[in-house]
């Protein structure tokens, strides 16, 4: 198979040299039918194991400690400021688009969603449907628990991202959910100084929230990375179920109603986020369990079989900034509806302003699976810094999956 070389757009800073993928393909039938991949019946004999895993999967991420990285570091400090977003988001546990042993799945009405819930005693909240797959018309298959998420962690992303701006921080620490942390160092514009309190404010505002989205995103980004390479939250594998189709979208939508939610500004979160989530997803038309059912069906043996993907969504958005959902073709009525295209937002312009220069960022990966990770990157570094790096193992990916880009069209 043959592949093109273009550069890639890196979610903060400037676009790195020579990165390399793979150029899209509109044709499907550049597309072959992958054969279940191997360890199904691994899967099948670890599914049995189900409550362990759904006990480890469900007891939630450990925060780790600020290196020396940044003295300074905004995170590092006492997280009473940071109220309500004072730990990091809880656990919850996604399901696969496709039923099949060891893959979590089960359908979610979205009239029945129940209140959004950052925090609870328990991994499952009281009136809150944490998880499952809800398929949508104009954005294809969303996991509801992978939505929540994405938009949990750009709220606790937001909050430290205002704090520090307002400081005048030059850097700060963030915690990731794999145990590793994401260093980021900021360059203020020479217009900084001379903004006056209000001007101020308002940028503060506005650039907090899309730093917090786009580090969101470079963090599903990153663990759907990381799980391919061999990562996982539980003693299984779990590299099945890295890009699957309903992963890009589920995220992008989960930052979207995060930074709507945020900029309503109400001081309760929880019932923003409810109120968003279920106007994003009437409108791009979330159709009941039983529709989500049968649109699953169309796409067996051609998507997945036997619980097993046959294609994953390796578009993640990183060559253009923007991702294009997998939509049925000809459901709901013979006809293939038109797929909405999800855009990260950019840093230009913030309140007028250019920034997207203002942030950089690198990965502390600690895990083992970085271990697999640098081995295809130049030099054998000891952090990650996706803007240079995620191009390059993404087209790894690709290659080994011996897959094309996913197709700008539908199937």
């Amino acid at each position: 198979m043959r592949f093109e070389i273009h550069r890639e757009f890196p979610r903060f800073g400037n676009p790195p040299r020579g990165g390399a993928i793979a150029t899209r393909s509109t044709d499907p039938g550049e597309w072959r039918k992958r054969p279940p991949l191997p360890g199904a019946e691994s899967l099948r004999t670890a599914a049995r194991t189900l409550p362990a895993i759904l006990l480890l999967a469900l007891s939630g991420c450990t925060a780790v400690s600020p290196s020396t990285f940044c003295p300074e570091d905004a995170a590092g400090r006492t997280d009473s400021g940071y109220s309500p977003f004072t730990s990091i988001p809880k656990g919850r546990v996604g399901a696969m688009p496709c039923p099949g042993p060891f893959t979590f799945y089960v359908s979610a009405d979205p009239g029945k969603l129940g209140t959004h819930a950052y925090s609870s005693a328990l991994p499952v909240a009281n009136g809150e449907t944490a998880r499952g797959i809800v398929y949508t018309l104009h954005g294809g298959f969303i996991d509801i628990a992978h939505l929540r998420k994405a938009a949990d962690w750009t709220a606790y992303h937001q909050v430290r991202f205002r704090h520090a701006l307002e400081e005048g921080r030059k850097c700060m620490v963030l915690p990731g959910k794999e145990g590793g942390s994401y260093h980021i160092s900021f360059r203020y514009p020479s217009s900084w100084s001379g903004m006056d309190a209000a001007e101020k404010k308002a940028v503060m505002d506005e650039l907090s929230v899309r730093l917090a989205q786009r580090l969101a995103i470079v963090q599903t980004e990153w663990h759907e990375i990381a799980t391919w390479y061999g990562y996982s939250s539980t003693p299984f594998p779990e590299k099945q179920s890295a890009f699957t189709y309903d992963d890009p979208v589920s995220h992008m939508v989960g930052t979207k109603v995060a930074g709507m939610a945020l900029r309503k500004g109400s001081g309760n979160y929880d019932a923003s986020v409810t109120w968003f989530l279920k106007q994003e997803l009437d409108r791009l038309g979330a159709v009941s369990p039983a529709e989500t059912e049968r649109a699953i069906a169309v796409v067996k043996d051609k998507w997945w079989h036997n619980g097993q993907m046959l294609h994953r969504q390796l578009d993640i958005g990183s060559t253009d900034g923007e991702v294009r959902p997998w939509i049925v073709p000809g459901f709901p009525n013979g006809k293939t509806m038109a797929g909405e295209v999800f855009r990260v937002p950019t840093l230009d312009p913030v309140s007028g302003q250019d920034f997207r220069n203002f942030a950089q960022v690198e990965i502390d990966p600690g895990l083992s699976a970085w271990r697999n990770m640098r081995r295809v990157l130049p030099g054998n570094p000891d952090r990650c810094r996706p803007a240079e790096h995620f191009p390059i193992l993404m087209a790894h990916i690709r290659q080994a999956e011996e897959m094309p880009p996913s197709p700008r069209t539908t199937r």
